[in-house]
């Protein structure tokens, strides 16, 4: 029997969503600065800028703001400029801060897309004063993800899949609160709330890969496992712990084996774990802002043994990047230095 039209309808999934994402990230933490939401009128960005509205709403001592940035790529003709014009209403109507830049449309790399609009969230947040910078990652992003670096031949932090947070320069952090959250459970969500979003038609297309995975590869999975996507998030889960503890011994082994000089020097270490050296050379590439796309396991590899060898060699790395190892000691150095 339907319910009466004045009965609302309960919440539950929106509810659920709200509760995910609070674990993830506790109010408290943020409620006090600037948050720049990454929007793109699609349903998981839009789920995430109405979820942080709402519980910001609810902090009465709150004394920090939400902001919205959109990233026209211009890819899409009218539909891309229709995706803008529902962004900037969408602030419009919450009240928010409006940033958005427009490309020309002729990038189509998905890597070098991501770095557009990366570039353009941190450069917006410097210039309104936001520490975070949130995007809307969901479990079934960290799942391509996951599936994506497997079939390149990742090594175990790929398993990991995306991280919850990134230090960008330092004084701001990439933040992804719903990396909990199902993209379906998600959509219900926000039919809960009558609230509506764009649809990227480019997302049906399969000539990405991740849209491959998303499309094709991940449904002929569950045919067989239709508890697929779960279990991958849960094994994921598991891995990022991992990782986490490895970070932490990688950082301190950074720290320990870096030279204090104006050049970036390592200590030749043959005693330390391969897996504590590569993360720790990890880590020197995201501090450096040095592109890391490129960076595949048998670079990571190469590099490792260099540090834990003891002979002299001269090659280069991705980017450009030289690498010079001679007795106790490897340079590390980008073009131009």
């Amino acid at each position: 029997m339907n319910e009466p039209p004045s009965v609302p309808k309960p919440d539950f999934q929106w509810n659920a969503v709200l509760a995910s994402l609070t674990d993830c990230w506790p109010t408290e933490r943020w409620s006090d600065v600037g948050v720049l939401v990454g929007c793109s009128g699609g349903a998981d960005s839009v789920g995430l800028l109405r979820a942080l509205g709402q519980l910001r709403r609810a902090d009465t001592e709150a004394g920090g703001f939400l902001a919205v940035a959109h990233y026209n790529h211009r890819l899409r003709g009218a539909e891309s400029e229709d995706d803008e014009a529902f962004v900037r209403q969408l602030a419009e109507t919450h009240a928010l801060e409006f940033e958005c830049k427009r490309g020309d449309g002729s990038v189509r790399d998905e890597a070098t897309l991501r770095e557009q609009r990366l570039q353009f969230f941190l450069a917006t947040a410097k210039r309104i004063g936001a520490r975070y910078i949130a995007v809307g990652h969901t479990l079934d992003d960290n799942v391509e993800t996951v599936l994506h670096h497997l079939l390149r031949g990742t090594g175990p932090s790929g398993l990991a899949g995306i991280a919850p947070t990134r230090a960008l320069e330092n004084d701001f952090i990439l933040i992804r609160p719903l990396r909990l959250v199902r993209r379906g459970q998600l959509r219900v969500a926000l039919h809960e709330l009558g609230q509506s979003w764009r649809e990227d038609s480019s997302n049906a297309r399969s000539d990405y890969r991740r849209n491959w995975i998303r499309n094709q590869l991940i449904p002929m999975i569950q045919t067989q496992y239709p508890d697929a996507a779960d279990a991958i998030g849960r094994a994921v889960e598991g891995q990022r712990m991992w990782r986490e503890t490895i970070d932490r011994q990688a950082a301190d082994w950074l720290s320990e084996h870096r030279f204090n000089s104006d050049d970036i020097q390592i200590r030749r270490d043959p005693n330390t774990d391969s897996a504590i050296v590569v993360a720790a050379l990890q880590q020197l590439w995201d501090e450096q802002n040095w592109p890391r796309q490129a960076m595949a396991r048998p670079h990571w590899t190469r590099l490792a043994a260099t540090v834990r060898g003891d002979g002299s060699e001269r090659y280069s790395m991705p980017s450009a990047i030289e690498v010079v190892a001679e007795r106790d000691r490897l340079s590390i150095c980008p073009p131009g230095h």
